[in-house]
């Protein structure tokens, strides 16, 4: 008796172990049969057609912008990644600028040409563009910048290329010191019209308040040969030329200036500061003393003049 107490516990493990053993082995035939039957029902949904189709899902944005932005919907495929990323963050305007770089220089649409054209000629996508445009301007006189915006992407939905609207949002992002976006209308504004010297003088204004002197001054260079006779642009493109510390070609974009506005006596004082800085002391001389005839209670330039007559002495 004391044997089987013994070993009791142990014939009871093992039993148990055998009826879980046999429930596994009697259960295996149906569990086969039901995936079986399952995989035998999914090919036949698949070969009839109804098969249930999972659900895409909605991009916010998408739903929001209206018919327009179907054409960035349809370029969306071929748009690579970050373009769907940037619909995802739902960073509309620079979806839409990629979007519009994405078409070729040839659906450039000028609203100038359009005006052109007597109202029968026009579509019904061309009034509209007209319309739009038109719209925008009147917001953006009345310094409704918000307005203005909504309009002129408007317009950019429905012909991504319009080259006034890619203006119109570049001066509006200028005047509310909107670098980034500025610079990036402008840019794609002048895909269509490469000759628009101020889209290039205010794209030089927005990349050197980037800080991006390069580029700025490469844009300024632009509306410069453009329209040499203007001495604000040449002003500007010496003050680039400042920055990079090239003082010899903003001593000579300075008197550009000077020689284009003679009365304008501070491109005088900032020609003297670009030819000391570039080693030619005599023109800086000449510079001040000018300014200093027309305007004797000048500090600026009796300040510099007196500098440099004491480093004269010096040598």
């Amino acid at each position: 008796m004391q044997i089987v107490l013994r070993y009791l516990p142990q014939a009871l493990i093992i039993i148990a172990l055998a009826v879980i053993v046999v429930i596994v082995v009697r259960k295996l035939p149906k569990t086969a049969k039901l995936e079986a039957e399952f995989a035998a029902q999914k090919a036949s949904e698949v070969a009839s057609g109804n098969a249930p189709k999972k659900k895409l899902p909605k991009f916010p944005i998408l739903t929001k912008v209206g018919p327009g932005l179907k054409v960035v919907g349809r370029s969306m495929t071929k748009g690579g990644r970050k373009l769907k990323e940037l619909v995802v963050r739902g960073r509309l305007k620079e979806v839409l600028l990629i979007a519009a770089r994405k078409r070729s220089k040839k659906d450039m649409v000028s609203a100038s040409k359009l005006a052109a054209k007597s109202s029968a000629e026009l579509t019904d996508t061309e009034q509209t563009i007209l319309k739009l445009l038109r719209e925008a301007e009147d917001y953006a006189r009345q310094a409704n910048w918000s307005a203005a915006e909504k309009v002129y992407i408007n317009v950019v939905t429905v012909a991504p290329k319009t080259i006034e609207a890619y203006l119109g949002l570049g001066d509006l992002y200028l005047k509310q010191k909107n670098w980034n976006d500025a610079a990036e209308s402008y840019k794609v504004a002048l895909e269509g019209d490469d000759a628009n010297v101020t889209a290039w003088g205010n794209l030089g204004m927005a990349l050197a308040n980037k800080s991006e002197w390069v580029a700025a001054v490469d844009a300024l260079q632009r509306a410069a040969r453009l329209d040499p006779g203007n001495a604000v642009r040449q002003a500007t493109l010496g003050m680039a030329y400042m920055t990079i510390k090239d003082y010899k070609k903003a001593a000579k974009a300075y008197r550009e200036a000077v020689d284009h506005d003679r009365e304008n006596m501070a491109h005088r004082v900032e020609l003297a500061k670009a030819a000391t800085l570039a080693g030619d002391k005599a023109v800086a001389e000449e510079m001040l003393n000018t300014v200093l005839a027309r305007d004797p209670l000048n500090e600026q330039a009796k300040s510099m003049l007196g500098e440099l007559t004491a480093k004269k002495d010096l040598e």
